[in-house]
């Protein structure tokens, strides 16, 4: 087995780690005794955790992430884990290696919902304002005259009407990037004339 944990927690990183290690020695003599039945017992209820977490997770973006392959993997590794636990008091012969795969492609597939979903709350997080201007963005012979206004996104929602204007805060700066000072004005939308611009 070989796993990329890059973006997902530790703890969820760990939790992954131990499921591969202890399938991986489990699993290797191709016999499920009673004794590791118990043990494979538990990590398939950290896998049916992991599963229902991911579930719970991807709700608020149902629409943006699709599960079906996690899906089919889970119910592929669950037909397997079915048919080795069902009985717990005898040794069960089992083909390792594509026990090992089938858990391999669920571990591949909830390691890769996870990282979805962590970056679709992340685009969620992310506050963006952009600035339109009413009358273009071009002017001649000092002729100004136009409204600039302010479209405040959380992720892909607009939340402008959200906001109060008076935290939007507009300042002018000079060429070096600099605010000038006693230039300054609140509001999702303000006037610009030739008197704001040098």
């Amino acid at each position: 087995f070989t796993f990329n944990g890059e973006g997902l927690s530790e703890q969820d990183l760990a939790l992954l780690q131990d499921i591969i290690n202890e399938i991986q020695n489990l699993t290797s003599d191709n016999i499920i005794t009673p004794v590791e039945k118990q043990s494979l017992q538990l990590q398939w209820q950290n896998i049916q955790k992991s599963y229902n977490e991911i579930i719970e997770l991807r709700r608020p973006y149902a629409s943006d992430i699709n599960i079906s392959n996690l899906t089919t993997s889970f119910n592929a590794l669950k037909a397997y884990f079915t048919a080795i636990l069902e009985n717990m008091e005898e040794s069960t012969s089992i083909n390792g290696e594509e026990f090992r795969g089938a858990v391999s492609a669920y571990l591949t597939q909830d390691t890769e919902i996870r990282l979805l979903i962590q970056e679709a709350l992340r685009d969620e997080l992310i506050y963006k304002v952009d600035i339109f201007s009413t009358n273009g963005e071009s002017f001649k012979n000092n002729i100004i005259n136009t409204n600039l206004k302010a479209i405040v996104m959380r992720g892909k929602n607009i939340i402008t009407n959200n906001i109060n204007p008076s935290q939007i805060v507009w300042n002018k700066l000079n060429g070096m990037g600099e605010i000038i000072s006693g230039w300054e004005k609140t509001g999702i939308s303000i006037p610009i004339t030739q008197d704001d611009v040098e």
